[in-house]
């Protein structure tokens, strides 16, 4: 996928994989589509389409998703596995920034935390991007991160990353509104 791209995420809260892949061949896109990676709890969505560019979005989809169009804040990190041909899964983050502390929080995620979880091993590639509502109104999360993970390491990635975090090899800032975090893994749907 092209880097420097916007994106738009098609996130589904019902066994919608099959209503997504219609959305992306009526609409000529190109992407992922995935289904959800089960986690600990239970997916706020169950499916999902990841697409690069996607301006021609019918208005009317004929299923209940969130849809966030996104411009990137980062080119496109990877790490030295970054390969073709690798099968992958997606994990989008969904954040927003404390109250008055944007710039903080910018800083420490663009500069800081992309390259920790980059450091995981089984962490392939990571974006970030600036979300704004498919449908002009404000979205509930101001940003989206988009970090790409070998489909044989992402459980012990995922388990690394949470044995990482609050840790000095990954410190969370006090300027990310973890009330409002959000995030969800994908593997790619059967075609």
């Amino acid at each position: 996928m092209d880097d420097a791209a916007g994106l738009l995420l098609v996130l589904a809260g019902e066994a919608a994989g099959d209503a997504v892949r219609r959305l992306r061949d009526a609409a000529g896109l190109s992407g992922v589509i995935g289904t959800a990676v089960a986690g600990a709890r239970p997916p706020r969505w169950l499916a999902a389409g990841i697409f690069r560019g996607g301006e021609g979005l019918p208005r009317r989809l004929g299923f209940a998703a969130d849809i966030l169009r996104a411009m990137p804040v980062t080119p496109r990190l990877t790490t030295p596995d970054d390969a073709p041909g690798l099968d992958r899964v997606w994990c989008v983050v969904l954040s927003n920034p404390a109250p008055g502390r944007e710039d903080e929080f910018n800083a420490w995620y663009t500069d800081r935390h992309l390259r920790d979880v980059l450091d995981v091993p089984g962490y392939l590639a990571a974006q970030r991007f600036r979300t704004v509502q498919a449908d002009g109104a404000a979205p509930a999360w101001a940003y989206a991160a988009l970090y790409e993970v070998d489909a044989a390491r992402h459980a012990d990635a995922v388990a690394e990353v949470a044995r990482r975090t609050n840790t000095e090899l990954m410190p969370i800032s006090p300027t990310a509104d973890l009330a409002s975090l959000c995030s969800a893994h994908f593997a790619p749907a059967a075609r």
